[in-house]
C-alpha cells in the first residue's frame, strides 16, 4: 500500500478526533467522581457540605461562567474539524493574490487569518468570536488611515467564520450584510469548497470597500500584509 502525504493528514486528523473524545470522557469521569464525593460528604459531614454550599452561592455567577465554558469546550472537543489538507502553498498563494486584487480601487484593507483550532487553554473560556477580536487586535487590522480594515477569520476546528470590520466600514455596512456574506462562505466550506469560499468572500468584501471607500489610487498604500496567516 502506498502512503501519500494526504494519508498522513487524514490519519493525523483521526488521531486528533480520538484525543478530543478521550478528553471529553475524562471530563465526564472527573465530574462523576466529584458528584459521588459530595454525596458521601452529605452523609458523613453535613456541616462541611453546608459550608461548601454557602461558599458556592457566594460565587454563583462565576460558577455559571465556568459551566458555560465547559459546555463550549465539550462541543470544541467533539467537533470534527474542517480538513486542512487544502492549505497548500499554491492555494495560499492564490488567496494572497485574491487579497491583492481585492484591495485595488479603494482605501480599505483585507486581512485573512486561518486557525486550525483555538489554543487549548483558550477553548475553555473563549468563543471563536472573541478569538477573532483578539486576532483583529494582534494583527493591527484597526491600524488603517480610514479605519477601513476588515478581518476574515476562519477557525477550522470550530467550523466558524467570523468577519470583524473596523469602525469606519462597519458603520456604513452593518451587521446584517456581514452575516449574509459569512453565511454564504460557510455554506461553501461545508461543501468542501474551501478556496472558492474564501476567494468569493474576499471578492464580496472588496466590492463593499469599493462602494464606500472607492478611490482610483489609494494614497495610504498597502497598509496591511496581503499574505494569508495560518496558525
Amino acid at each position: 500500500m502506498t502512503i501519500t502525504p494526504s494519508s498522513f493528514l487524514v490519519m493525523g486528523e483521526m488521531i486528533l478526533t480520538v484525543f478530543r473524545l478521550g478528553a471529553v470522557i475524562l471530563v465526564v469521569l472527573v465530574a462523576t467522581v466529584m458528584t459521588a464525593a459530595v454525596a458521601i460528604l452529605q452523609v458523613a459531614a453535613p456541616a462541611v457540605v453546608g459550608a461548601i454550599l454557602t461558599e458556592t452561592l457566594v460565587v454563583a455567577m462565576e460558577e455559571a461562567v465556568v459551566t458555560d465554558s465547559v459546555q463550549h469546550n465539550g462541543q470544541y472537543l467533539t467537533t470534527i474539524p474542517f480538513q486542512s489538507a487544502w492549505l497548500t502553498a499554491d492555494n495560499l498563494t492564490g488567496l494572497k493574490k485574491a487579497v491583492r486584487v481585492g484591495e485595488t480601487g479603494h482605501s480599505g484593507e483585507i486581512r485573512v487569518v486561518i486557525e486550525r483550532s483555538l489554543p487549548f487553554m483558550n477553548a475553555w473560556r473563549q468563543t471563536a468570536r472573541e478569538r477573532a477580536y483578539e486576532i483583529f487586535a494582534h494583527f493591527r487590522v484597526w491600524d488603517t488611515q480610514n479605519r477601513s480594515g476588515v478581518l476574515i477569520y476562519l477557525n477550522l476546528a470550530e467550523h466558524r467564520l467570523e468577519i470583524v470590520a473596523d469602525s469606519g466600514i462597519d458603520g456604513v455596512v452593518g451587521a446584517e450584510k456581514w452575516q449574509q456574506l459569512a453565511d454564504e462562505a460557510v455554506k461553501k466550506l461545508y461543501e468542501q469548497q474551501y478556496v472558492e469560499a474564501l476567494e468569493r468572500l474576499i471578492f464580496n468584501v472588496a466590492e463593499l470597500l469599493r462602494r464606500y471607500y472607492g478611490y482610483p489610487n489609494d494614497r495610504a498604500g498597502n497598509e496591511l500584509e496581503d499574505a494569508i496567516v495560518v496558525i
